[in-house]
């Protein structure tokens, strides 16, 4: 099983007889199906052709710990941890000397600007002093998506994806004239299905 953000070893892979080749940020939902194939090819191996015991043991181990992580990494799951925090509501973000109140869902996209995270709105840019990091931890995953080390854009203003001759993907969002770069990293959730 390989684990990877470069989509382009995914043949080599294969050829080495891998079970699956995830790209990275890996869904919990695909890691659980992976881990289920795993155990069924392991099951019906011959056992001459299994390696030792103390190998089969350490598989199994292995197996059971990523079963233990997918499971505690699943948005169900992690929705109902007690020290969990409910998603964000609503931002304080500064406007020159003026502080505003704003819903997050009426944000189209985060950036990342030095020490200020950028609110982008309909209305206009605003900033807030704090690591995209540190936000992106108050935000729901489902509603917002990194798709550059830098961005965050709102999933439900997505208008489309595009991917150029070069081969670099861009989304454009309802109420904001300009693109937005995607990285080669989080291109994956913009392929048509």
């Amino acid at each position: 099983m390989f684990v990877t953000a470069y989509n382009q070893y995914a043949l080599d892979a294969f050829d080495a007889a891998a079970v699956d080749y995830l790209l990275k940020p890996v869904d919990a939902t695909r890691l659980a199906r992976t881990i289920d194939r795993l155990c069924v090819r392991l099951s019906r191996a011959p056992t001459d052709a299994m390696p030792g015991a103390r190998m089969q043991a350490h598989l199994q181990r292995l197996l059971c710990q990523l079963e233990q992580i997918t499971r505690s990494t699943a948005p169900e799951n992690r929705a109902q941890a007690s020290d969990q925090s409910p998603p964000l509501r609503y931002l304080r973000a500064s406007s020159g000397s003026d502080i505003r109140i704003v819903p997050v869902e009426d944000v189209l996209y985060f950036e990342a600007a030095d020490k200020y995270v950028v609110v982008a709105t309909r209305t206009g840019e605003l900033l807030i002093r704090m690591s995209l990091k540190e936000l992106v931890a108050q935000l729901d995953p489902a509603r917002f998506w990194q798709v550059h080390r830098s961005t965050v854009v709102n999933v439900d203003k997505v208008e489309s994806a595009s991917v150029s001759a070069l081969g670099k993907t861009s989304i454009k969002l309802r109420g904001h004239d300009g693109a937005i770069a995607v990285s080669k990293q989080y291109a994956h959730m913009f392929r048509q299905m």
